[in-house]
């Protein structure tokens, strides 16, 4: 039982890592959408350190950032792998 938990664990680690490397992608693919969340960023960072935590608070300020990572992950959705493993 416990290899089955390991190895489901591991393969859920893997299509997180995943939606975050095509949202990189496409983040890294658009100057643009770069140009908005780093103008983003820094009004939401404005007034703190460089060292600053970065809180809850921050985060829900961040709405195109948001946006980002939800459009990278319709158009690129880690889900549809699930279907293949359970299927398979």
């Amino acid at each position: 039982m416990f290899a089955c938990n390991f190895f489901y664990n591991l393969f859920l680690l893997k299509l997180k890592n995943l939606g975050i490397i095509w949202t990189m992608l496409l983040i890294g693919n658009d100057s643009r959408v770069q140009a908005a969340i780093a103008a983003e960023l820094e009004q939401v960072f404005a007034g703190e350190e460089d060292d600053c935590e970065i809180t809850t608070e921050h985060c829900r300020q961040m709405k195109y950032l948001e946006m980002a990572i939800k459009e990278a992950l319709r158009i690129f959705p880690s889900g549809k792998y699930l279907l293949v493993l359970f299927r398979g």
